[in-house]
């Protein structure tokens, strides 16, 4: 007899908890949007990072172009089910895989 309102009593814990976590996520995801809504009223974005305005600072814009061109070139990129560049094996693994 105890033991079933053990269960019912952790049944109905889960269902309070199920409803509070919906309840939070709810209230998270309307906040965001209200966030995201007045943001794109006054045209403003969020701010970068401190790392990020401090390297932008050391280059020129000529460099931080080039850096990106090249990032995004060697950027592997996934179409559908396959990578669009080809795998190739790490040279520190080499003398380990050529055991096996």
């Amino acid at each position: 007899m105890e033991n079933s309102t053990n269960v019912e009593t952790n049944a109905t814990i889960a269902n309070i908890l199920d409803e509070l976590v919906q309840q939070l996520y709810q209230e998270f995801a309307r906040k965001f949007r209200l966030e995201e809504q007045t943001r794109q009223e006054r045209g403003t974005r969020l701010p970068l990072p401190q790392e990020v305005l401090e390297e932008m600072e050391q280059f020129s814009m000529t460099e931080l172009s080039n850096k990106l061109k090249r990032y995004t070139r060697d950027l592997q990129q996934y179409d559908g089910n396959d990578w669009t560049t080809t795998e190739y094996v790490n040279d520190s693994f080499v003398p380990q895989l050529k055991k096996h």
